[in-house]
């Protein structure tokens, strides 16, 4: 039974570029983009997509954040 709860399981990018591009592998492996791309009120860039089985899943990148070359996410400082 739905108990009313919904979440998206978030796939963090290192660049802006990354965000259209892992939708567009989403969509050629058989995903459907539920949100395109869009600025959220905190700046950077995120979209959604359903995987095959209807998994939501977020696609993001914000400019305060980095992700290195293992996948791992650090925050810089703000001012």
């Amino acid at each position: 039974a739905d108990a009313g709860v919904s979440f998206a399981l978030a796939r963090n990018v290192a660049h802006e570029s990354e965000v259209q591009a892992v939708l567009d592998r989403a969509v050629a492996a058989g995903g459907r983009i539920t949100t395109p791309p869009s600025v959220p009120p905190w700046g950077g860039l995120r979209g959604y997509f359903a995987d095959p089985d209807g998994v939501a899943w977020e696609v993001a990148w914000n400019p305060r954040m980095i992700v290195d070359d293992r996948g791992r996410v650090a925050f810089t400082a703000t001012k």
